[in-house]
């Protein structure tokens, strides 16, 4: 039995599968999360267009001397969900105390937190600022915001609280400078947005300063440490200054990077059905078969 060949509803039929086109159906495709407590590689999964990132350096601390300022928070970069998913498999640092986290494949690095000053040391720079040493009026800048493209432009970082007669100062936080909620608090750090699993949880608080004659500092929001204490694992917190007569400095803690696939929403292409004489029969009268 040959192929039926003939014109149906102004269209050829030659044999393939004909009728009226039924819609596509929506399939929608969730978050994915990859949370990178240690380096690694991230790979993409197919189809996803876009991503978020949100990633922190290793917090510093302060330096081992005979009292010391907290110091500062690893610097926090938080993009937009709209950065293109890029080329992988892409290689994912997370720093450790007092080093950068990066993920090349979106060209981003965050910075190391800056370390805090003491009796003879001056505090430095980094991601967020370490607290001042001695002498010094004020801790030092927070370098995050000023890096170069993206890095610098979804950044966050911020200054160091100088020492004073009593204490030494905190070390500056992603979401503030040290000293802000007190002369040796660190810093407060910056939430987690939201899309992520943890969204709300603090990020990248400074290191609170050291005191003498005075109560020490706590650390800032997001794992900042407290006197004598290490700045939180994986938060980018910046370690807790010294008290005197104290040599053992708390180091920075660790980094961490969160990469968000942002959910979007797909169509299966229409598909022709199969259709009885009398559906076939009405289509026909309608016009609309195929």
């Amino acid at each position: 039995m040959s192929d039926f060949i003939g014109t149906i509803g102004g269209q050829v039929s030659n044999g393939g599968v004909v009728g009226p086109e039924n819609g596509g159906s929506e399939i929608s495709n969730p978050d994915i999360i990859s949370n990178f407590t240690s380096s690694g590689t991230w790979t993409a999964t197919a189809g996803y267009p876009n991503l978020e990132v949100v990633m922190v350096a290793g917090g510093g601390g302060p330096f081992g001397v005979d009292g010391s300022s907290g110091g500062g928070a690893g610097g926090m970069i938080i993009t937009p969900a709209t950065f293109t998913s890029p080329q992988s498999p892409s290689p994912i640092t997370v720093g450790g105390n007092a080093s950068d986290s990066s993920f090349p494949g979106v060209s981003l690095t965050a910075q190391a937190g800056g370390r805090g000053g003491g009796y003879g040391t001056t505090s430095t720079s980094g991601g967020s600022g370490g607290g001042g040493g001695r002498g010094q009026g004020s801790g030092s800048p927070g370098t995050q915001p000023s890096q170069p493209a993206n890095s610098g432009t979804y950044g966050f970082g911020n200054a160091g609280s100088g020492r004073n007669p009593a204490t030494y100062g905190g070390g500056g936080g992603a979401g503030e400078n040290g000293g802000t909620d007190g002369q040796a608090h660190g810093g407060d750090g910056k939430t987690i947005p939201g899309g992520f699993p943890d969204s709300g949880t603090f990020l990248a608080g400074g290191g609170g300063g050291g005191g003498f004659g005075a109560p020490p500092g706590p650390g800032g929001q997001g794992g900042g440490g407290p006197r004598n204490t290490p700045g939180q694992a994986n938060t980018g917190g910046g370690g807790g200054g010294t008290s005197p007569g104290q040599f053992s400095p708390g180091s920075g803690g660790s980094g961490r990077v969160i990469v968000r696939e942002v959910a979007y929403t797909s169509t299966n292409p229409p598909a022709s059905g199969i259709w009885s004489s009398n559906d076939v029969y009405y289509w026909i009268r309608q016009g609309l078969w195929y």
